[in-house]
Parts: C-alpha cells; sequence; structure tokens
C-alpha cells in the first residue's frame, strides 16, 4: 500500500488490554460510514453502503456479520445518534429535518416533535 491508497476498513482495538492487535470488523468498500455507539460486541455505523439515502447498521465484532437496523428510506437519514438504549435518526423531508425515536432493533417508537 503506498500512502493512503487502498482498500479502507473499520478496525477495532480492546482498549483493556494493552497487547490486543486492531482487528477488522468490516472493509469498507468505497463507502462512507459514520461510527454512532457500541453496545456489547455490535458496532453501529451511519452509512451509504448500498444505501444512497443512508441507513443505519449494526457489525457485530464476533461473527463479522451486518445487520440493518434502520432500513434505507424515502427521505435521507442524514444524522443519528446514540441516547441510552434508543437511536434518534435525523431525516430531511422536503427541506424540513424531522426526528425519530427508534429502539436497538430498529423498531421506530416515535416522532420527536
Amino acid at each position: 500500500m503506498n500512502g493512503s491508497s487502498g482498500p479502507n476498513a473499520i478496525y477495532y482495538r480492546d482498549l483493556n488490554d494493552s497487547n490486543a492487535p486492531f482487528e477488522m470488523i468490516a472493509p469498507m468498500n468505497g463507502s462512507n460510514y459514520s461510527y454512532i455507539c457500541n453496545k456489547g460486541s455490535k458496532f453501529y455505523f451511519w452509512t451509504n453502503q448500498g444505501a444512497p439515502l443512508g441507513k443505519l447498521i449494526a457489525i457485530d465484532k464476533v461473527n463479522k456479520i451486518s445487520q440493518d437496523i434502520i432500513q434505507e428510506g424515502i427521505d435521507p437519514l442524514n444524522q443519528v445518534i446514540s441516547v441510552g438504549d434508543y437511536f434518534i435518526a435525523c431525516y430531511s423531508e422536503n427541506v424540513i429535518s424531522r426526528l425519530f425515536l427508534f429502539n436497538l432493533e430498529g423498531q421506530k417508537i416515535s416522532e420527536i416533535v
């Protein structure tokens, strides 16, 4: 690999073990990823991989399986934040931002008004 060329990937390291190696969770495959949080062995990311309008995924660091949590919708998913055991998702709808509350499984609880 020369400089910054080559494939990018998402890695993690156990900070409680100073000898722990970096381990790859998933390749990025030319897509954008934004780290949201992790809960146990699951790491949550906003991504546009396979979803031009954005979606929230969970990647389990143990089995490296990716799962859609909040699937791509008809409006752009601009941002997701984690609050306790919930996600707040910000969508753009006709130039208006709308906020929705989701649980960790991606079930929509309510709109935040």
